[in-house]
């Protein structure tokens, strides 16, 4: 029997169970950005100001942390629109383990769970 997740099973569990675990495929999970003027890769953004962004805090493009992380850009005063996948999967694990990692806040408001 053979089975696969994103989000790594614990210690007691494999044990309990007499099962295994092996890394077999390693992938990104990445945001995406859609904003007029800007190619793929050119709006920079860091770890806390996404997890800013997903928790509401940053609600617009030309949020001063954005522009400070922009120089020379003009970025729009436009809503931020937020798409996220909306039932629990592993790659919500990775994506919500990741934004713990980097914001004190979303880990202690969020957390790193599959929804």
């Amino acid at each position: 029997v053979f089975g696969a997740t994103d989000a790594p099973v614990s210690g007691a569990d494999l044990d309990k169970d007499g099962m295994v675990q092996f890394p077999a495929i390693i992938g990104g999970t990445v945001p995406v950005i859609n904003l007029d003027g800007f190619k793929p890769g050119e709006l920079r953004v860091t770890g806390p100001v996404l997890a800013e962004i997903f928790l509401g805090k940053i609600s617009k493009w030309n949020d001063a942390k954005l522009s400070a992380l922009n120089p020379g850009k003009t970025l729009p005063d436009q809503n931020i629109t937020v798409v996220h996948r909306a039932d629990g999967s592993g790659t919500t694990f990775n994506w919500t383990d990741y934004l713990s990692a980097v914001s004190k806040e979303w880990a202690d408001s969020v957390g790193d769970r599959k929804s």
